[in-house]
């Protein structure tokens, strides 16, 4: 499971060094996100790492960084995204359960 970065890539122990002036506080959200980072099988990916997809790094709005919760070589393994509905149709119902045999 991934999810997208709100704040730059300057999180997950990454804000020192990052050179954003002497006035600003830590960005909002980056002790919740260290939090969750510390939990078992979770790490950062950052865009341009040998782990980050190869085919999300193609897209012209990238994310800089993704949360990862998991076996982050999971998300270099062939993948299948359905887009739907809250209120799917029976064709969409059916179509979605014989995609993954139920």
């Amino acid at each position: 499971m991934a999810r997208r970065l709100a704040q730059p890539a300057c999180t997950a122990g990454l804000w020192r060094g990052c050179d954003h002036g002497a006035a600003q506080s830590r960005p909002r959200g980056l002790d919740r996100d260290e939090k969750w980072l510390a939990g078992r099988c979770r790490s950062l990916v950052t865009w341009g790492s040998a782990s980050y997809p190869l085919l999300l790094a193609a897209i012209p709005d990238a994310p800089l960084a993704l949360f990862v919760e998991g076996t982050v070589a999971a998300l270099s393994l062939p993948q299948l995204a359905i887009v739907g509905s809250r209120n799917p149709t029976q064709l969409g119902r059916e179509t979605a359960s014989s995609s993954h045999g139920t």
